[in-house]
């Protein structure tokens, strides 16, 4: 079997969304006698080469920890484990092998292009997030589209191109990739997040000011393809109801402005809280009664909200906002474990809060329809027999990009 290298700037120790799948995958594959390396950025207090669960770890460029925050500094760390990955493929890497290159740092599988031909490496592209298109919208700079003949030509030259959803596959087929190098391999809920002990859950809500009432959150990061503000409006609507409460797990880039709404609409029934370690993620999870799930119209081409697994993995139903024919959406409707608004639906937001709430046989059926999806769908064991198999077919055979 040819080794694999996976190539993401987060990786174990951390926790973000792609570090805790790719530990998962990584561990997976090597635990069933592949050989394994990640390429990733440096953690303090971790040395620069390691192994964990039988997988090599190489740590280069600088920390993702930084005092600084905002976009520029966000730029100049991608550049520098940019360069540093080159550096160490440049260095490192051997003729043959199979590299799977995530979309952590935006791009640098087109700055490995020329590098990973050289040595023949069958090249896949595991992509979790497109850009420049986010950028290009969210932050309003259309002028990166020159970036998108450089980024198409690391796609049409990949072996494979993987991606979370058939909103994203359509993407890049739509940008010259053949449809038999664009394969759609779902993620997963991240190992041992499974339904905790009662107790726990109540020792967690207690300890978080969360005892009592119905609990409706968001946990994840506060990102700009995600939409805050008809739950926001929807909880104004219900601030005399006291059955509710409202939480947010997690950080972003979009905290503060809901934090300032809040503050404008002097609403006193949203808490706050950090993003929770991997151990306790299980507990908070299924301290939530109903979980968030949003994105802004038009981003569901180029994200996939894979939280969904997670949700779905301790039983708890989902209430979706975003365009009306979002794909998370009707994953979540046809699955039966949650429901789904268009960001102009205040008000139908409102009446579902209202229902739900008040129905401990629909909570019931949510729930197990949560719990089925994660069995079927929603699973490790899938995603690992799924990768497998994609890397298999490749080992007995030379790349087949366009040269």
């Amino acid at each position: 079997m040819r080794p694999v290298i996976f190539i993401n700037r987060t990786y174990w120790p951390n926790e973000q969304a792609t570090a805790q799948l790719l530990t998962d995958l990584a561990a997976g594959l090597a635990a069933s006698g592949r050989q394994v390396s990640v390429l990733t950025s440096v953690v303090p207090g971790r040395p620069a080469r390691e192994e964990h669960r039988g997988v090599s770890i190489f740590r280069v460029g600088s920390s993702l920890r930084s005092r600084r925050r905002g976009l520029l500094n966000q730029a100049r760390t991608f550049l520098t484990f940019a360069l540093a990955a080159r550096r160490w493929v440049t260095a490192h890497l051997r003729p043959g092998a199979q590299v799977v290159i995530l979309s952590d740092p935006p791009l640098i599988g087109a700055s490995l292009l020329t590098l990973l031909q050289q040595q023949s490496a069958v090249c896949h592209h595991w992509i979790h997030d497109i850009y420049p298109e986010i950028a290009m919208d969210r932050l309003r700079l259309p002028g990166l589209k020159w970036l998108q003949p450089w980024r198409d030509r690391a796609w049409l030259h990949a072996d494979t191109c993987v991606t979370v959803s058939e909103s994203m596959a359509t993407v890049i087929r739509s940008r010259g990739v053949p449809a038999n190098r664009v394969r759609v391999l779902s993620n997963w809920a991240p190992q041992q997040v499974e339904p905790p002990d009662p107790r726990a859950v109540a020792a967690w809500r207690q300890d978080n000011g969360l005892s009592g009432g119905f609990i409706v959150g968001y946990s994840g990061n506060l990102g700009r393809v995600h939409t805050f503000e008809t739950l926001v409006a929807a909880a104004d609507l219900l601030r005399n109801d006291a059955r509710f409460r409202f939480v947010f797990i997690g950080d972003g880039a979009q905290r503060s402005a809901v934090e300032r709404d809040l503050a404008r609409r002097k609403l006193k029934t949203v808490r706050f809280l950090p993003s929770q370690p991997r151990e306790v993620l299980p507990v908070a999870l299924s301290a939530i009664d109903l979980h968030l799930v949003c994105q802004r119209p038009g981003c569901e081409a180029w994200v996939f909200p894979s939280k969904l697994y997670g949700i779905a993995a301790v039983g708890r139903p989902v209430l979706s906002i975003g365009s009306p024919d979002a794909e998370f959406g009707r994953l979540v409707v046809q699955n039966r474990f949650g429901w789904h608004h268009a960001t102009t639906d205040v008000e139908g937001v409102a009446a579902t809060l209202r229902d739900f709430a008040g129905s401990s046989s629909r909570r019931e059926e949510a729930a197990t329809a949560a719990r089925e999806f994660h069995r079927t769908a929603g699973g490790f064991e899938r995603a690992l027999a799924d990768w497998s198999a994609l890397l298999g077919a490749r080992d007995s055979r030379p790349p087949t990009g366009p040269v």
